[in-house]
């Protein structure tokens, strides 16, 4: 839950909304620094560096729980607080009832 809440802050959302229209390389960048700035400390309470390792282990750890529907739903929240496509960061594309994941 601090995941989320460090990406709505005002500031992460005003960073967030300037990288807008940049194009994809600058503004996936961008994004990940904001990230880092927005979360790094509670990442790195769970464990994770605030590099680019630390971020692709917790994005991974993240995928392998795709069938569970919180995880699922909070993983889509991030993307949608952070302006990515579903599933662009954590490769969690569709997810049913049953927990199939597509």
């Amino acid at each position: 839950r601090g995941i989320e809440q460090g990406c709505a802050t005002a500031a992460c959302q005003e960073s967030v909304a300037k990288v807008q229209g940049r194009p994809d390389a600058d503004r996936r960048l961008a994004l990940g620094t904001t990230f880092v700035v927005a979360c790094g400390d509670e990442l790195a309470r769970f464990g994770f560096k605030a590099d680019q390792d630390g971020f692709q282990q917790m994005f991974d750890q993240v995928h392998a729980q795709r069938h569970d529907p919180e995880v699922v739903a909070r993983a889509w929240n991030i993307e949608r607080l952070m302006r990515v496509g579903r599933g662009e960061w954590f490769g969690i594309e569709d997810y049913d009832e049953a927990g199939a994941v597509a």
